[in-house]
Parts: structure tokens; C-alpha cells; sequence
């Protein structure tokens, strides 16, 4: 068995997960289907089978997935600009609206979420326990030692 059929045998389901992956990501009007996706990955697969180099020290898959997610993040990519969406996004929302009072409907339920939508408190919390002089905003910061003796300096007197 050449190492180019043992690749395929052996990495094939990893191609598939990461096709389905891709296919979920296009937009609704994409050229490309699961099968197209597949025959892409088959192409990276055999580049990546004569490119490696096992003494840099990392695994085939590593290898392999970092340059299947890049064919696909480009396949992505393209295939939003294809379909409208600004920078390889898809469209917003608003660019789907078509008279000026849906617009300024949507603005404003977009700027009421806005001020409603509260931090929720295990962040909060991950900020404190992170980086203990963020969640100190607001509050005293003088040393103890200092408020007892007195004295404003954070330096205890020998």
C-alpha cells in the first residue's frame, strides 16, 4: 500500500466531519456541495502527503487539518463575497430590509438590546478571579496596614 492510499484510507472520515463542517458554513445559494467539498479536501490531502516533513517534529493530522481549514476558510471566504456579504461576511440584517421604516424599526429594537442586555455575572467573576485590580474600580485603594496606622503611604514605617 503506497503512503498516498494509506493517507486516504486513513484520514477519510476526518475529511468528511470536516466537509460537513464547511458545508454548513456556506451560504444558500453556494456552488458548492458536500461532494465538491470532499474533492478539494482529496487535493490538500495528496499536497499535504508529498509536502511533509515528519522531522519538524509534528502529526500528519496537524498537519493535514491546518491546511484543509485553510482551503476551506478560503472556499468560505469567497463564496460569501460571491453571495453579497461585505469582507467574506454574510450580509447584515439591515441590508435585507427594504423600506426605511423597517430599517428604523430594526435600528431601534437593535439599540434597546443594546442598553437591556446586561454582562452576565460568571464574566464578572472570571475578571475578578483573573485580574484582581480590574474589579477593584471604584473602591479604596490604600493598603490596611496604612488605614490603621494612619498614614497614607503604602510604606509600614520600620
Amino acid at each position: 500500500m503506497t503512503p498516498v492510499e494509506q493517507a486516504v484510507a486513513q484520514y477519510t472520515p476526518f475529511l468528511h466531519r470536516e466537509a460537513r463542517r464547511c458545508a454548513r458554513k456556506m451560504p444558500p445559494t453556494s456552488s458548492y456541495g458536500h461532494d465538491d467539498l470532499v474533492s478539494e479536501g482529496y487535493e490538500v490531502l495528496l499536497r499535504c502527503v508529498t509536502r511533509f516533513q515528519a522531522e519538524q517534529g509534528y502529526r500528519f493530522l496537524t498537519y493535514y487539518g491546518v491546511a484543509l481549514a485553510h482551503r476551506f476558510g478560503r472556499l468560505v471566504g469567497r463564496e460569501w463575497v460571491r453571495y453579497g456579504g461585505a469582507g467574506g461576511r454574510p450580509p447584515t440584517p439591515l441590508s435585507r430590509l427594504t423600506t426605511p421604516a423597517e430599517q428604523e424599526a430594526w435600528t431601534a429594537v437593535r439599540e434597546r438590546l443594546r442598553q437591556t442586555v446586561q454582562v452576565p455575572d460568571r464574566f464578572r467573576r472570571f475578571r475578578r478571579a483573573v485580574h484582581p485590580i480590574l474589579s477593584m474600580e471604584g473602591q479604596d485603594n490604600a493598603p490596611k496596614d496604612s488605614a490603621r496606622s494612619g498614614r497614607s503611604g503604602s510604606v509600614a514605617p520600620r
